[in-house]
């Protein structure tokens, strides 16, 4: 069943789950406007001129930069700066904190080398399988033969 989520996504689920993901949605605004709501229904970037918006904005970055400066090694993510695009769902978003994402790189690459583990393992067991397969079919064949030998020499006698 597809259905319309709350960011506006088409999306597909089992009929009986629709209820549930329905009130997902609803969590998701309310959470979404009470951060972004003050006082009178206003949100805080209605209540800013567009200078103080910049000005706001400038000092975030340069906030960010003064952390970028203090790291040894830089990564891509470190300078996004509230980038706006969506990376899809290959992305996985590290920890901003140096310990932290070092462990979930390492919980990454573990997970990635039991992936291909398994995956050769699962080669290895269908070729197995082809090979006792291509194995049966020459002796069924091979004994078909030797069935027709006899059948032409009995007929032969």
């Amino acid at each position: 069943m597809e259905y319309a989520d709350a960011l506006g996504r088409t999306r597909s689920c089992v009929k009986k789950d629709l209820p549930s993901l329905k009130e997902q949605d609803k969590e998701i605004v309310r959470e979404d406007d009470e951060e972004q709501e003050i006082g009178q229904g206003l949100r805080k970037e209605d209540m800013l001129s567009e200078d103080m918006r910049m000005d706001i904005l400038r000092q975030k970055w340069e906030q960010q930069e003064m952390e970028n400066l203090e790291k040894d090694t830089m990564h891509y993510t470190d300078v996004r700066f509230d980038e706006a695009r969506n990376h899809g769902a290959g992305f996985y978003k590290f920890s901003k904190d140096e310990e932290k994402k070092n462990q979930e790189q390492n919980t990454l690459r573990k997970t990635h080398e039991e992936t291909n583990e398994m995956r050769k393992q699962r080669k290895k067991k269908n070729e197995m399988e082809r090979q006792r397969n291509s194995a049966m079919r020459v002796a069924s064949s091979t004994a078909r033969d030797w069935d027709r030998e006899k059948e032409v020499q009995e007929d032969d006698l």
